[in-house]
């Protein structure tokens, strides 16, 4: 039986696809304060619309969804008739994409999966600020080359420890979170990560994006070339590190790779060499043809290449820390609901104010003030309560919680409404009926 199976099925969402949004059910729980510890599940259904096309990967494709209340999220499709000759296949990018979504500062958020009758779907985090693509034709700066890389090795590190290799490492699978001070990426598309056992045991099929394919999976390195292990993740790093710093690929095209990975030329540095010396050992060592002679993710994080950074972080190291936020979903226009804790402060203070200008000009006797405070009390209590019943959600879906309400569900209101009214009714029979001194 297939470890991950229960793993994935956790992950699997209570959804129904329509042409234009989806219905996906969310349960929510809370507690009836007329029942002392009571607490009580409820169903709701959410609508998620959706807005535009995102990209697409051969029959795969990708959109935008908005939630009723702002909420967005990236859904990519994926055909069951693609993965016909092997049903594991679609299961096995959820089970990497469950796995992998616990290191949420290094890899997207996932949310979880549906399916209809001809088609998977995978929930994840939308990133608004696009994929590393549209960066690497830009002059950055050397700290902000190495933080990048250093985020992708941090990356590779934890995927190779827990036995996958990504095998498709590119920047179009490098998500953006943020650009501002510094640009901190994740790592996205599991579509073709395999995880390999801890016997030592190789990966066979070619596969990956042209440019940033390793020699032994194009069967350019000699030895074993039908079989590659998880170094491949380091030679696409290669190619991605000398693009972010020269804004150019390593080979102008696969001649120019297959005369390198034979010895028919050296690796091309003069673009590289326009930094520093050390910046050419890093890449080389990440370009070696001899898979077992290339760095390693964890070999390349201790490389001196990063003393300018860790110098840079001693001194400055609010900066260049990461400021990973990805605890909720992306929101789209979200609403502020400070205003509620702002009204609740508004009415201590005007019930503290009324309270002293009373006192201080004899407004009322002592016993009428201790009984209007005592209604104070009760309708502020109220409003309270109503803050804090909250609910949250429970059960499978709860890794894609969306938000909490300000106000509880419409009964719960219209219970607490009974109870303010009663409250009410309460404190005037004891202001004006009571007994006066």
């Amino acid at each position: 039986m297939d470890p991950s199976a229960d793993l994935v099925d956790s992950f699997k969402l209570e959804a129904k696809t329509l042409s234009d949004c989806t219905l996906q059910a969310r349960y929510r729980s809370f507690t009836n304060l007329e029942i002392i510890n009571k607490r009580f599940t409820q169903r709701v259904m959410q609508r998620w619309s959706k807005i535009k096309e995102l990209g697409s990967d051969n029959s795969n494709e990708i959109w935008l969804e908005i939630e009723d209340d702002g909420f967005a999220r990236a859904v990519k499709k994926l055909p069951k008739w693609t993965y016909q000759w092997n049903e594991l296949e679609y299961r096995r990018e959820i089970a990497a994409s469950a796995v992998l979504s616990r290191y949420k500062q290094h890899f997207v958020q996932f949310y979880g999966w549906y399916e209809g009758p001809e088609d998977v779907y995978l929930a994840m985090k939308y990133f608004d600020l696009g994929d590393l693509e549209q960066y690497m034709d830009r002059q950055l700066s050397l700290l902000q080359i190495k933080l990048i890389i250093r985020q992708l090795l941090e990356g590779l590190c934890i995927m190779h420890r827990n036995g996958f290799t990504h095998r498709d490492l590119k920047p179009q699978n490098i998500l953006v979170e943020k650009d501002n001070p510094y640009i901190w990426v994740k790592i996205g598309d599991f579509g073709i990560t395999k995880r390999v056992p801890q016997d030592g045991t190789s990966l066979r099929t070619a596969i990956g994006s042209s440019g940033y394919m390793a020699p032994e999976v194009l069967g350019y390195h000699d030895e074993e070339s039908s079989k590659y292990t998880n170094a491949v993740d380091l030679w696409s790093l290669g190619c991605i590190c000398h693009r972010l710093l020269t804004m150019q690929p390593p080979f102008a095209n696969p001649t120019k790779m297959m005369q390198y990975c034979y010895g028919g030329t050296k690796l091309p540095i003069e673009a590289l060499r326009r930094d520093n010396d050390e910046d050419v050992a890093f890449v080389k060592m990440l370009l070696m043809v001899n898979p077992s002679e290339r760095y390693t993710a964890e070999r390349a994080l201790q490389s001196t290449w990063f003393d300018s950074l860790r110098s840079q972080e001693s001194l400055h190291g609010a900066q260049c820390q990461s400021q990973s936020q990805d605890e909720l979903p992306c929101k789209i226009e979200a609403p502020n609901n400070n205003w509620a804790v702002a009204i609740v402060a508004a009415i201590v203070m005007a019930v503290v104010i009324a309270y002293v200008m009373a006192i201080v000009l004899g407004w009322c006797t002592h016993l009428q003030l201790l009984k209007i405070g005592i209604v104070a009390l009760l309708i502020l209590s109220f409003l309270l309560a109503a803050l804090r019943s909250q609910p949250s959600s429970i059960g499978a879906s709860a890794a894609n919680s969306q938000y909490l309400m300000i106000f509880p569900e419409p009964k719960i209101l219209m219970s607490y409404g009974g109870m303010l009214v009663f409250y009410i009714t309460f404190g005037c029979f004891v202001c004006y009926k009571g007994i006066e001194p």
